[in-house]
């Protein structure tokens, strides 16, 4: 079972440099994050497993992917940047 942590859009000034969408998921004991970014309309995925973040993927502009831990479904990133 999963539990969704939250998604967050900073809106006091980049204090970390964050981009505009961090999503989190719980899954099987493993944190998973992501990291979108619409300007630069890149999704990075990672994984904190024992203690180490670890990139997992990178992808940008339209591409489809399957990205951890959804990487059973197809996701059009095209969808997430507003043009």
């Amino acid at each position: 079972m999963s539990d969704k942590i939250k998604e967050t859009a900073p809106q006091c000034g980049d204090l970390l440099d964050l981009p505009e969408h961090v999503v989190g998921e719980i899954v099987d004991g493993d944190l998973f994050l992501w990291i979108v970014d619409p300007v630069a309309k890149t999704l990075e995925s990672f994984v904190l497993h024992d203690g180490s973040w670890k990139l997992e993927s990178a992808h940008g502009g339209d591409e489809i992917v399957r990205a951890v831990p959804f990487d059973a479904i197809e996701l059009d990133l095209s969808v997430l940047w507003l043009e």
